[in-house]
């Protein structure tokens, strides 16, 4: 993943960022939409890389990357085993 535009250097490269942001999106968009529906993990995991940079940290283990990006998003709280992230998330603004 590309930290700025600034660093992308390719056409390539700017697809693959674009893409990755699109995925990231669909990722936390679809719970909104459709909470029930399958969960495209793919998407989720670039979802999880994305919260463990903004965090600088990754979430816990044992979060799956479902509860992982709903709760970084701000979707879900934070739980109470996680005190120190509290005050970081949501880390989508």
């Amino acid at each position: 993943m590309c930290s700025s535009r600034s660093t992308i250097s390719s056409p390539g490269e700017r697809d693959a960022y674009y893409l990755t942001i699109w995925a990231v999106e669909n990722a936390m968009h679809i719970q909104d939409l459709f909470p029930p529906a399958p969960r495209p993990s793919l998407a989720l995991k670039l979802a999880r890389a994305t919260a463990e940079a903004l965090l600088g940290e990754p979430p816990p283990a044992e979060w799956p990357d479902v509860e992982a990006v709903l709760i970084a998003t701000g979707r879900v709280h934070v739980p109470e085993d996680a005190p120190g992230l509290a005050g970081r998330l949501p880390a989508f603004g």
